[in-house]
């Protein structure tokens, strides 16, 4: 952990996603099945915005699962001099 960064973390209460998809996630026009639905809503572009801009800015981005339910983000903001 780099004490000149800034550490930004998102927590959801949602259902999650498997292991094996955690991966695609920021792929553009990805979009996970929902076990809940059969209709799965969105474009897929969301995600893959984000990861754009984090990437323009040399930031990191981790999606993980929670334990319970749901996904944490978290965005690393190194500072630069």
């Amino acid at each position: 952990q780099n004490s000149n960064a800034i550490l930004f973390s998102v927590t959801d209460n949602g259902i999650g996603i498997s292991t094996k998809e955690l991966s695609l996630i920021f792929d553009k026009f990805y979009r996970s099945p929902n076990s809940k639905d059969s209709q799965v809503n969105g474009l897929g572009l969301g995600l893959y915005y984000i990861k754009k801009i984090v990437d323009l800015h040399k930031w990191k981005i981790q999606a993980t699962n929670n334990h319970t339910k749901g996904m944490t983000f978290t965005i690393l903001i190194p500072h630069h001099d």
